[in-house]
């Protein structure tokens, strides 16, 4: 068996487990109206994030091969940095302009926006950085560091929440071990890359040429980052405007269950993969990165649809073990979360086709007609059956930029659809479909754990089986 799938397998299986104990802490000692707080909150930081520090961060990505070799990587990190740090700070006009749109559950702007910008500095950098380890093969550090980093965010948590259930502490929480363990990160990655710390290396990155080329990459996608939040983001405020905070700690922790569980793959894959794709498309030809994109796109896409068959039908038995008791209606949301979840991942591989060729500006229409058309549909919703509505129109919205990001990239490369491993795949799902059928069969503990266990060990077995397929007739 490939040793780095393995090393990168045993980091996520690490921190599923943790993702297993952080939710359960979360939903016990917070009330549906605090949960529903806190994913407002994740909102919030997640738009500024998106917006402003994610396109920078993706062109960090995208040329961190090329800086690495010419010995910049380092001093490109130090301005990353300082532009993280000052870019946080605009939540302070974020929050005020927000409070008159949304309600700040008693706290005061300034206690509110002191907290997030924290939060987004810390956790935007130490989630650029680490990764960054893992893309230039630095195996053993990234998995180590991405442990700690959550293991420590959650007994810090856990350890704010004890005697005062809020979502503020547990977002605290957070926010501390992401700085603790970015300036850990910080000097760890300076001691691997050995490269000198100029002012004048710096001074010179940002001279004109770097700032346009810059500014064309990044500000496509932040434009599309906007569409991007509107279409999986913004349901969070309109629901605590219009519904309320308790329907929003239900459909919040469904949807973020599944968020965090199919994130948790989809990394694992990216991890493996994206190391040797952003090495092979920073020097050839348009028709050299079509193939390695190509390669990308025929082993991800069954992977990932596996695993959203996984997620979506165990759904009822999952949540049983990730949540408090008072949460276990939120099943439901999990499995329409995966449909939404499976989409964005596949848009996300697709995306890769305009980073790749430096041209994002090709994903905005897709991703702001996608936006707009989920965002107005989840406004209307919020009367009626409003707890089925706003998933499909969330679903609806992503279908939509799906179809049209297809289409947009069509244009730059050949793309071609892994049919024959789609169907396979979907006909080794048809399994998990027994599960639902017997959730109100088995409602223990015991039962639920025996349940999964058997789910999950032939999800496993088969699901090595096709990666090892993959492997065979794709290539590297």
């Amino acid at each position: 068996m490939n040793k780095t799938l393995v090393l990168l397998s045993v980091g996520r299986l690490l921190q599923i487990i943790i993702l297993f104990l952080a939710s359960r802490i979360m939903t016990k000692f917070l009330s549906h109206e605090e949960v529903g707080f806190l994913y407002l909150l994740l909102s919030v930081s997640s738009y500024i994030g998106l917006v402003i520090m994610n396109p920078v961060g993706v062109f960090f990505t995208r040329k961190l091969y090329n800086w690495s070799d010419s010995k910049k990587s380092v001093n490109v990190l130090i301005l990353l940095c300082l532009f993280t740090l000052f870019a946080s700070l605009l939540t302070f006009p974020a929050i005020y302009i927000g409070k008159f749109f949304i309600g700040l559950n008693g706290y005061h702007w300034i206690s509110i926006s002191t907290l997030m910008s924290f939060y987004i500095f810390s956790s935007t950098i130490n989630n650029t950085l680490i990764p960054s380890m893992n893309i230039l093969n630095y195996r053993i550090s990234f998995v180590v560091l991405t442990f700690l980093t959550q293991l420590t965010a959650l007994l810090c948590s856990y350890f704010l929440i004890l005697n005062e259930g809020k979502a503020y502490y547990w977002l605290l929480g957070q926010a501390i071990s992401f700085f603790v363990w970015f300036i850990v990160s910080f000097f760890i990655f300076c001691k691997n890359q050995n490269e000198t710390i100029s002012m004048g290396k710096i001074k010179s990155l940002l001279n004109r040429n770097s700032r346009v080329r810059l500014l064309k990459f990044a500000s496509p996608i932040a434009i599309t980052n906007i569409s991007l939040w509107l279409l999986n983001q913004s349901y969070r405020p309109i629901i605590e405007s219009n519904i309320g905070l308790e329907f929003l700690g239900y459909i919040g922790l469904g949807f973020g269950l599944a968020s965090s569980l199919s994130v948790a793959f989809e990394y694992l894959l990216q991890q493996f993969y994206l190391p040797d794709f952003y090495k092979n498309i920073s020097d050839n030809d348009k028709s050299i990165r079509e193939k390695y994109w190509n390669k990308l796109y025929h082993k991800m896409i069954p992977l990932l649809l596996f695993v959203s068959f996984f997620i979506a039908f165990n759904s009822s038995f999952i949540i049983r073990i990730l949540a408090d008791e008072k949460f276990w209606d939120s099943w439901v949301y999990i499995s329409f979360g995966m449909v939404i979840e499976f989409l964005r991942m596949s848009n996300n591989i697709l995306s890769l086709i305009a980073q790749s060729e430096m041209t994002t500006r090709k994903t905005i229409v897709p991703y702001f007609v996608g936006g707009i058309l989920s965002f107005v549909m989840v406004f209307l919703f919020t009367s009626g059956n409003y707890q089925l509505n706003i998933p499909l129109a969330m679903i609806f919205g992503n279908i939509v930029v799906f179809i049209l990001l297809r289409y947009k990239m069509g244009k730059i490369f050949t793309i071609s659809f892994p049919y024959r491993n789609v169907l396979i795949v979907t006909l080794l799902s048809i399994p998990f479909t027994i599960v639902p059928y017997i959730k109100t069969m088995y409602t223990t503990y015991i039962a639920t754990i025996i349940v999964l266990v058997i789910s999950s060990l032939y999800f496993v077995a088969i699901g090595l089986v096709i990666f090892n397929k993959l492997e065979k007739s794709v290539g590297r």
